[in-house]
């Protein structure tokens, strides 16, 4: 299960690789500033994320859902790893756009017997 998983992470890790440049890797630039460097924060969302039971991750996403998109890079990072976690658990996900890096919200999402579906919709995309 956790090389399944620690796969499945890689794989994202890779797509995010395309599309952004990779921070260095020690943390910290020479003038001593703290950044946030990518893969940690991916891993940190990721695994956070997965780990959560469904009515959970739900909840989590209808709260983004709630705050609406803001246009953050951190975010598009979250909504990424809600993304893949939805795909992976339900088959589908109410995050679109990821392919060509206009992500977006489909609407909120409640179980209902087991499966993801749409409960309210509103459409906002940001590049």
């Amino acid at each position: 299960m956790e090389k399944l998983l620690q796969e499945y992470f890689n794989d994202i890790l890779n797509e995010m690789k395309k599309s952004q440049n990779e921070s260095d890797n020690s943390g910290f630039s020479k003038d001593g500033e703290v950044y946030v460097n990518q893969n940690n924060l991916l891993r940190f969302l990721f695994f956070r994320l997965y780990y959560e039971d469904d009515d959970e991750l739900i909840r989590l996403y209808n709260k983004e859902f709630q705050i609406g998109l803001t246009g953050e890079y951190f975010q598009q990072l979250y909504l990424v790893c809600f993304d893949r976690i939805f795909k992976k658990r339900f088959d589908m996900s109410p995050i679109g756009g990821i392919e060509n890096k206009k992500v977006f919200m489909k609407g909120k999402v409640s179980l209902f017997k087991g499966r993801l579906v749409m409960t309210e919709t509103k459409l906002t995309i940001i590049k």
